[in-house]
Parts: C-alpha cells; structure tokens; sequence
C-alpha cells in the first residue's frame, strides 16, 4: 500500500472512499456553524433552527459520535445564550423556509444519506 498513489486507494478500497467523504463533510459543516452564530447575531433565528435540526441529523446518519455530540453541546449552549424557543421556531416554519433556510445544510443531509446507504452495503 506504500506505493500506491491516493487515487488507486481510494478506487480499491470502498470503506476508504466513504470514510474520506465524511471526513471531508467535518470542515463544510464547520463553515455552516459560522453562518449559524452570524445568522444568530443578525436576530435570524429560523436559519439557526433549521440548520442546527439538520447538521445534527446529518452527523446522526453518518454515525459520526464524536461531531454529534460536539454539536449537541455548542447547539445546546446557542440555545440557552440566545434564549431561542425551539418549539415555537420549528412550528412557525414553512416548507419554504426551511428550503430557502437549509440549503447547505441539505447538500450535508444528501451526502449523509448516501454516505449512509453506502456504509449498510459495505457491510
């Protein structure tokens, strides 16, 4: 395996290639918890819900424990900090919102899924 380039390994070794999509969802997944506290700052709190909801189903789907809980916890203090009322955000809501609101947060629950679906097949 030493003298094998990148691409061969990723090409023979399907494991590999869905452990490297995942890891390359983590940096994706961090910009989108800046916009997150930006969006918090301007008062926007429907963006945050929506995004918060979905980052952690995505990290939920790609059995990723350890960015699971880190999110749980820094969503969890944004809460108490901002005092957001979750339950009321989520039921004012509006399919269009949560389209408009959770688009780079729905590119990351489509990789997920895939990421997902491909982990059961392997098995």
């Amino acid at each position: 395996m030493n003298a094998m380039s990148f691409q061969e390994v990723l090409s023979q070794d399907p494991s590999i290639t869905v452990i490297f999509l995942i890891a390359m969802l983590n940096p994706y997944i961090a910009y989108l918890v800046q916009l997150i506290q930006k969006n918090l700052i301007k008062g926007n709190i429907k963006f945050a819900i929506i995004n918060m909801a979905l980052l952690l189903i995505a990290q939920a789907l790609t059995m990723n424990l350890f960015y699971f809980t880190m999110l749980l916890y820094v969503f969890y203090r944004a809460i108490q900090y901002y005092d957001i009322p979750v339950l009321k955000s989520i039921k004012s809501s509006t399919i269009k919102q949560a389209l408009y609101n959770g688009g780079g947060s729905l590119l990351v629950m489509l990789i997920s899924c895939i990421s997902l679906f491909a982990t059961i097949r392997l098995m």
